[in-house]
């Protein structure tokens, strides 16, 4: 038989072994919300991309020690982790083939054919140095935090432990798996880095357990680190994607073909519910039910945005099945709800009222940030169709951190970045981040969903029946691509999920 033949067949067998071989987890029957899914096949294309990335020169190209947001992309290619974030916020085993939770442990076992990229062996001790890394590093250690420890069972068996149990607790384990902590260190990702000559490029990795047969062998690498501005670089040419953040409150659209990049940044109105109106349970029940997620948070926020009506992301697979507010919310719902306690007539300026008090809310924003305002004023005209009078309280940052801290706020604009498990402690602990104003109840509730002694939907029943903030939606980075590719798609955060399946439009 041709030796070329023979080569395409022993490719083809070793990808359908990989894409039947799962991820197998125990669990015990409070961890029933735990998913993990097989890895999904990938399409073969015909005609290869000329794909160009921008990456720092002077910048180091380890996960763990980057500093800029462009080097930092690139982990999605150099690098794998124990698991990988599905678009569905679920998990797909990489370099992990299977896992056991009990309690606040996760004991994790590594495939015997996971290997670096150089083709040596990825063992525990690498897990365990990764995760020390991690830890340190600006990008994950917040959202390694409740990760106590992780402990060698054996050569391929990892014993984690966090400071509590969590459900959703794979979804943390998916931080990069580097054989050494230094500059330029050997992954396990779909690419490495090699070089010609002095330029660096990367090439197709046919080790990685995340590889499928691409005619995308080679990645071409641009420095845009030399004082050439990105977004310039791909206006003319130099690099084949630019991804926008929006850190500078603008929306730049550089390409008649973009991909919208899912994150976990919520924004939400908190809420003190421990004085004033908003101390009102059926009253914050009502703005939440009548708030216009898509109309409060669409322009304001350039359109890039995916209105929420739970804490979680609406593409969250925990979802699934669960009877959820529309988008657009319930005016006529929310107008029961005032009705029902006393505000069932309007003052001259179609404010409701009960005898003397109109029904009023002042909302505090940081004027730092003009999409905020500009989200605190949709949010005023929204409430007015329910006759609620809001007021915006604009503050310098100084001003605002001392109103929220000292609890002088009905309401305010918030926005934080959750982790992949979508942990709310930030919200549910006394020394959270953004803890203001919300009540003990509502942080017993909190913890008993996360150990799995509530199931989802009890949990947001529960939610929504305290409102302890008031969720609106979630923010999306956009990555705008050479008009002339296809098949381009992304997952959470990771702009390059497709990357083997670019190819040239027709």
């Amino acid at each position: 038989m041709n030796r070329v033949v023979k080569t395409i067949l022993l490719l083809i067998c070793a990808a359908f072994v990989f894409i039947f071989s799962g991820c197998e987890g125990e669990t015990d029957e409070t961890e029933t919300n735990s998913f993990v899914s097989l890895q999904q096949d990938v399409a073969v294309i015909n005609t290869k991309a000329e794909i160009t990335a921008a990456y720092v020169g002077f910048d180091s190209i380890n996960p763990y020690k980057a500093k800029s947001v462009i080097n930092k992309e690139l982990m999605y290619l150099l690098h794998a982790g124990l698991f990988q974030l599905e678009s569905d916020l679920s998990v797909s085993c990489v370099i992990a083939q299977s896992y056991k939770a009990d309690g606040n442990e996760v004991v994790v076992t590594i495939k015997d054919e996971a290997v670096f990229s150089d083709n040596t062996p990825i063992l525990s001790s690498h897990v365990i140095q990764s995760l020390r890394a991690a830890k340190g590093s600006s990008l994950y250690s917040k959202m390694l935090s409740s990760v106590k420890s992780a402990r060698e069972i054996s050569e391929r068996k990892v014993l984690f432990t966090f400071d509590r149990e969590d459900i959703f607790a794979l979804n943390l384990l998916t931080f990069p798996i580097i054989k050494s902590n230094t500059d330029n260190p050997c992954g396990a990702g779909k690419y490495l880095l090699e070089f010609k000559g002095e330029k660096p490029y990367l090439r197709l990795n046919n080790r990685s357990l995340l590889y499928a047969m691409s005619q995308n062998n080679e990645i071409s690498l641009y420095d845009v680190g030399l004082g050439e501005n990105e977004q310039y670089a791909f206006i003319t040419g130099k690099t084949s994607v630019y991804i926008d953040t929006l850190e500078d409150n603008e929306y730049h659209k550089l390409s008649s073909k973009t991909a919208s990049i899912e994150t976990t940044r919520l924004v939400f109105i908190g809420v003190n519910s421990k004085s004033g109106e908003s101390s009102w349970t059926w009253l914050r029940r009502a703005v939440d039910i009548g708030l216009n997620r898509t109309k409060v948070a669409g322009a304001p926020l350039l359109g890039q945005s995916v209105p929420a009506a739970t804490v979680f992301h609406p593409a969250f697979y925990g979802l699934e099945g669960i009877d959820i507010t529309h988008s657009q919310g319930d005016k006529e719902a929310a107008l029961r709800i005032l009705e029902e306690n006393g505000f069932s007539s309007e003052n001259s300026s179609g404010f409701r009222k009960k005898g003397s008090l109109t029904l009023t809310l002042t909302v505090l924003v940081c004027n730092d940030n003009p999409l905020k305002v500009n989200l605190a004023k949709a949010f005023k005209e929204d409430m007015k169709e329910l006759g609620i009078k809001i007021n915006i309280d604009e503050q310098a940052p100084d001003k605002y951190s001392t109103k929220l801290k000292s609890g002088k706020f009905d309401l305010y604009i918030g926005e934080i970045m959750l982790c992949p498990n979508f942990a709310l402690d930030s919200f549910f602990t006394r020394e959270g981040s953004v803890s203001f104003g919300i009540s003990e109840k509502s942080c017993e509730n909190y913890f008993q969903f996360k150990k799995g002694k509530m199931s989802i939907s009890n949990y947001l029943k529960n939610f929504s029946s305290e409102v302890p903030f008031i969720p609106v939606c979630y923010r999306r980075n956009v990555m705008s691509y050479d008009s002339t590719f296809e098949g381009v798609e992304t997952a959470f955060d990771d702009p390059y999920y497709s990357v083997y399946s670019w190819g040239l439009s027709d």
